[in-house]
């Protein structure tokens, strides 16, 4: 008997997804938000229904600068619980025509407007807010590639939208991630995308996205890690993601984090596993064409 439903994508396109107002309706790109989700392949599908991967084959967040080298890892597409009760998810996400800068303009695009962050997955994500939206325009002038690293984005998101809770991810720069500076300066990963993720909670107001959150830790809770690596192949590019649940970036070292009481870690790292293969090929099969009709730009 499996411990966890069956996923498939008929499942996952029965999710449903909020209503968009007048406003959003009239964007050029909300076209996206009403097209079905993309494929997530076969293999991915029967890795993810099969059930948890060996522990013991887990990439640790302690050698997370195994991503940056050449080659794959024992588990790409998978996850698990781990023997100090954290949790492990990974996905491997294949972008068709994509380039590594079109994955440094989507971070910096799509925190600035609600709609943009649920065309994404329109089952799973509400809306966002970013802490400094003017820091990720062009008219910032930092360059594309560094222009999120020490941001804060505020996602209202869940496993599926009518379970959304409001967020926090604070982005690092690689170096403040603890990544080798030796591996940096020769590794074939062109973009990574290098995160703590807070659960908010307390007195902290989430509604359309634009107001100030309240930067208080006593209102919100270390929850996990995530490291997106992405890599040029035949064809286009390679998204490589591995999330840490239970664990959290602290002055560049790793460390083990409380989860909330009651919580099955593996659940939500398969959870997370899933929601990753769903976002990723989804976003897959319209980031090149959406980059182009937005000419790359970021207003």
């Amino acid at each position: 008997m499996m411990k966890y439903p069956i996923t498939t994508m008929e499942g996952l396109r029965s999710e449903g997804h909020r209503e968009l107002t007048p406003e959003e309706e009239a964007k050029s790109y909300s076209k996206y938000f009403y097209k079905p989700l993309a494929d997530i392949p076969e293999e991915d599908l029967n890795i993810l229904n099969a059930g948890p991967s060996d522990s013991m084959l887990a990439l640790k967040i302690e050698d997370r600068d195994d991503l940056l080298l050449p080659g794959y890892l024992p588990i790409e597409t998978g996850y698990c619980k781990l023997p100090d009760g954290s949790a492990f998810a990974a996905t491997k996400v294949m972008f068709p025509g994509a380039t590594p800068e079109m994955f440094d303009w989507w971070f910096n695009w799509h925190p600035i407007e609600p709609l943009r962050y649920a065309l994404w997955s329109p089952n799973a994500h509400m809306s966002i807010s970013a802490k400094y939206p003017d820091a990720h325009r062009d008219a910032s002038g930092y360059p594309l590639k560094s222009r999120n690293y020490g941001k804060v984005h505020y996602p209202m998101e869940g496993f599926r939208y009518d379970m959304a809770k409001p967020a926090v991810i604070q982005f690092f720069s690689p170096e403040d991630f603890g990544l080798n500076k030796n591996l940096l300066a020769v590794t074939p990963v062109k973009s990574m995308f290098l995160a703590n993720l807070y659960i908010m909670g307390g007195s902290a107001s989430f509604t359309d996205g634009r107001e100030e959150k309240v930067e208080d830790d006593s209102i919100r809770t270390p929850f996990n890690v995530f490291f997106h690596s992405v890599r040029t192949v035949e064809g286009g590019c390679e998204l490589r993601s591995r999330y840490w649940i239970g664990k959290n970036i602290v002055d560049g070292k790793a460390v083990h984090v409380d989860m909330p009481e009651g919580l099955d870690t593996e659940q939500f790292a398969w959870e997370n596993c899933r929601h990753s293969l769903t976002e990723y090929n989804n976003l897959a099969s319209f980031l090149p064409q959406i980059y182009k009709e937005q000419g790359g730009r970021i207003d």
